[in-house]
């Protein structure tokens, strides 16, 4: 499969490797935690933003084939999971708003993707 792969299906892999390393390394930042951003914390717009490029990845993944609401499932189902995890690794913490901001990160994917088709 990764022979046959162009650099944007490659690329759109590496992404998805490096969300999920994300989720799971040590990155204990008051700083982050403590910011506030129209009454949000920044960590939670951090976490939903990095949800963002979700539909795109799968649209170029997946070329022709891409099925949108089924990506979106995905979406939904990796954002939690990731959360999850974070229960049984001992340097992380699970949080419900961290989950939260990335399933409205993967929903505003989809929503802006289903937007840019009705423009086309």
């Amino acid at each position: 499969m990764l022979l046959t792969m162009n650099y944007k299906q490659a690329i759109a892999i590496v992404f998805i490797i490096i969300l999920a390393i994300l989720m799971v390394i040590p990155i204990g930042n008051s700083t982050i935690t403590n910011t506030f951003v129209v009454g949000f914390r920044l960590d939670y717009i951090i976490h939903c933003f990095i949800y963002l490029p979700w539909m795109l990845v799968g649209r170029i993944i997946f070329n022709i084939k891409f099925k949108p609401l089924l990506w979106l499932i995905v979406g939904v189902v990796l954002s939690v999971l990731l959360e999850l995890i974070q229960f049984i690794i001992p340097y992380r913490s699970f949080n419900i708003n961290d989950m939260i901001a990335g399933v409205i990160g993967v929903l505003l994917s989809y929503f802006i993707c289903k937007l840019t088709e009705s423009f086309k």
